[in-house]
C-alpha cells in the first residue's frame, strides 16, 4: 500500500487513467501532452514556482575523448533523434527529444549538479 509516489509519467499513466492511482501533478515545467489534465507542480503551489525536476538520459564519454569522436557521436545522436519513428516513440512515452552541442550539454549537467547539490546541502 503506497501512500505517495514520484514516478516517471509513462509507467504510471495507465494506472492514473484507469483510476487505480490518483495523479496529482507533473514535476516538469509544462504539462504533458499525454496528461493535459494533470497540472504542473508550479501550478499547484505558488511556493513551488521554480520547481523543475525531470528525467533525462544521455550518453557520456570518458574525459579527454578526442574532439573528432565527440563531434561524430553528437552528429549521430542528433540524426537519430530527428528520425520520425524515434520522435514518435519518444512522444508516446510523454517525453521529448532535445539535443545541442557538447558544450551546451556540459553546461546543463553542471547546472543540474549544482541544483541538486544545493538541495542536498540545504536538507542535510
Amino acid at each position: 500500500d503506497i501512500q505517495i509516489l514520484f514516478d516517471n509519467l509513462y509507467p504510471s499513466l495507465p494506472q492514473v487513467q484507469n483510476g487505480t492511482l490518483t495523479g496529482l501533478c507533473v514535476t516538469t515545467t509544462e504539462r504533458s501532452d499525454l496528461a493535459k489534465d494533470l497540472p504542473t507542480m508550479r501550478e499547484s503551489a505558488p511556493e513551488l514556482a521554480n520547481f523543475d525536476v525531470s528525467s533525462w538520459f544521455s550518453v557520456f564519454l570518458p574525459k579527454g575523448v578526442s574532439p573528432e569522436v565527440l563531434s561524430a557521436l553528437n552528429f549521430q545522436v542528433k540524426a537519430m533523434l530527428e528520425r520520425d519513428d524515434i520522435k514518435k516513440q519518444i512522444a508516446a512515452m510523454g517525453a521529448r527529444a532535445d539535443y545541442g552541442t557538447p558544450e551546451q550539454f556540459a553546461a546543463f549537467v553542471d547546472s543540474e549538479t549544482k541544483k541538486f547539490a544545493g538541495i542536498i546541502q540545504k536538507e542535510g
